[in-house]
């Protein structure tokens, strides 16, 4: 199947001059190399190391080519064996040998084009702006995953287009265990297809409803999430939408492996700030200097864990009241939180305080968060064996990018991502969400 000339994933791939070191985390294999130019195998040396292959030439300089949204094919020779076929438009590059690691690995990084062959599509289970998630087998291990698949005649504008792309990108660099699992993504003629773990453990959002945690389980839950947040903030990525529907339970009856997902809004640091979407989360979390349109940074993610330690403690209930939406956004942009009423040791208002302070400026960082003593005496507690989960909690949904924030009138009261200028009676004008507020930031960074 040749999909390339209406691929979103173009990419014109060439052997270029490494000028530096190679990475630490390196493969190297011994395997034979069909040349294109003598038209015939050599026997080389290749490293790999992340999405890049690495070659000594002759005069001992290395060059390396990086595989980064190529097409990746298995191949076989009948007298080489099992190989690799790495093509871009009309460059084509092909290695035999013990091949199946390195297979497995640069799935993480390269596009596939038979979904069909590798999966059956089983029932849905969500739908988003613009794509729609299934449950789905793969044939050869008979595991379940999730897939997010998107039909491409419906990504009319370039931004909508770059969402997906970014989001891609960003999971294949964040790999923790507290972190949603990107494995592989494929491409048709008309659909992409991106593979994920299937998280069966429920929302964070369905335990708070359906269970009154103690500060011990609390604390440990958070402790968890800070944890994979500063790992997030130190990959120089930014969430922005960190909330109890996107922070999912890998498990059924495993309180303690909890993982961060949904990174359809999530972005690349910019000092800047011009973000593909600059505005973007989820009323009743956001950070006030992001409601009120001020350049920002990875403090926004801090905030938002804040308030969902709060709801945690709070037995689920939010700290701003859900009038309507505008108060609600009216309430978050002010953070008027009261710790008072909570029933909860010193150290523990110390840190949740720190943590939801409306300053950015004296509001604690995900790594000093990760550090906090209450967590220094919990540490142990921590990581004992795990509690249970209501049965009542079902498999979770992942959520397609969030590139509009109003798409109906049950969502309104929840998400928003462009918002426009203020309106007469309200800091925020939540009736009118359009992205091409920022696509002109977006092409400049593309240029940049």
């Amino acid at each position: 199947m040749n999909f390339q000339p209406s691929s979103l994933f173009n990419h014109n791939v060439k052997w270029e001059l490494l000028n530096e070191k190679p990475s630490s985390d390196f493969k190297t294999l011994q395997l034979y190399v069909f040349s294109n130019k003598k038209k015939e195998f050599q026997f080389k040396t290749l490293i790999k190391t992340g999405s890049r292959i690495l070659k000594q030439c002759k005069n001992n300089k290395i060059k390396f080519l990086d595989v980064k949204n190529c097409v990746l094919k298995k191949i076989h020779h009948y007298q080489n064996g099992d190989g690799i076929m790495i093509t871009s438009g009309n460059f084509q590059f092909e290695f035999y040998g013990q091949i199946t690691e390195w297979f497995d690995q640069l799935k993480l990084y390269c596009i596939q084009v038979d979904f069909l062959n590798n999966y059956s599509i089983g029932n849905l289970i969500g739908k988003g702006t613009y794509g729609k998630v299934y449950k789905a087998i793969q044939k050869q291990n008979k595991s379940e995953y999730a897939v997010k698949t998107f039909d491409k005649s419906n990504l009319q504008k370039q931004i909508e287009i770059e969402a997906i792309l970014r989001e891609i990108d960003i999971l294949r660099i964040v790999q923790h265990p507290r972190v949603i699992k990107l494995l592989e993504t494929y491409e048709s003629e008309t659909h992409i297809f991106v593979v994920y773990e299937l998280l069966k453990g429920g929302e964070l959002k369905q335990l708070m409803n359906e269970k009154k945690l103690n500060q011990e389980q609390c604390v440990s839950i958070i402790y968890k999430i800070i944890d994979a947040l500063a790992y997030i903030h130190s990959k120089g990525i930014i969430h922005r939408d960190l909330k109890p529907e996107n922070l999912i339970f890998r498990y059924a009856q495993n309180i303690e492996d909890i993982v961060i997902a949904d990174f359809g809004l999530a972005d690349f640091y910019r000092k800047d700030g011009k973000y593909l979407f600059a505005r973007c989360g989820t009323a009743g979390y956001l950070a006030p200097e992001l409601i009120m349109n001020k350049i920002y940074d990875y403090k926004v993610d801090v905030y938002s864990v804040g308030i969902v330690f709060y709801m945690l403690i709070n037995g689920g209930k939010s700290p701003f009241e859900k009038i309507d939406y505008a108060t609600q956004l009216q309430q978050n942009m002010l953070s008027n939180i009261d710790l008072k009423k909570l029933i909860i040791t010193n150290e523990c208002s110390d840190l949740l305080s720190k943590m939801i302070d409306a300053n950015p400026l004296s509001r604690i960082t995900s790594q000093q968060a990760k550090i906090h003593p209450l967590f220094h005496k919990q540490h142990e507690k921590i990581e004992m064996s795990t509690a249970r989960l209501p049965k009542s909690l079902t498999i979770s949904l992942i959520d397609t990018p969030k590139i509009q924030a109003i798409q109906s009138t049950r969502q309104k009261k929840q998400s928003f991502v462009q918002m426009s200028q203020s309106a007469k009676n309200s800091p925020i004008d939540t009736k009118k969400i359009q992205g091409q507020q920022n696509f002109s930031n977006a092409k400049q960074k593309q240029q940049q």
